[in-house]
């Protein structure tokens, strides 16, 4: 079994780490991902593709727009210099720990919950997530 990675480079499934390999969907022997309840985002990709591990979001945001509540959006590691409108029930991840840095200012207006997980939140002017309605925890 084989994982595609962003780049469109093939990684065998039994080398992987065994924290990358909790993300990966299920993958036909074609190399053919077949999401569940995920979207993903690398930097290679387009906000005009479907979102599917072969043809990514380039945004977190578009990623976001486009999940119902249940969905984890998948991010490929690298840096992304956005501002994130958080969605109730729409979950971040990385397979790699501190592998997503996302820069910009960050809302979250909602009741409910949004998990991230191995994304680090920063920002150049000193507010990183502005929160109404909203609790955080385990920061």
């Amino acid at each position: 079994m084989y994982i595609i990675n962003w780049d469109g480079t093939k990684w065998d499934y039994d080398k992987l780490p065994t924290v990358s390999k909790a993300y990966v969907d299920t993958i036909g022997t074609s190399g053919t991902v077949n999401p569940q309840n995920y979207l993903y985002v690398a930097k290679n990709g387009s906000d005009n593709n479907a979102g599917t591990g072969e043809d990514p979001f380039l945004t977190i945001q578009a990623a976001i727009n486009a999940a119902s509540s249940g969905t984890t959006v998948f991010v490929f590691p690298g840096n992304y210099a956005e501002n994130i409108t958080f969605k109730a029930g729409v979950n971040i991840s990385s397979p790699i720990k501190f592998g997503v840095y996302i820069s910009g200012n960050h809302i979250a207006n909602y009741a409910g919950t949004v998990v991230l997980d191995n994304v680090t939140l920063t920002s150049s002017t000193g507010v990183t997530l502005t929160m109404s309605g909203t609790t955080a925890e385990n920061f």
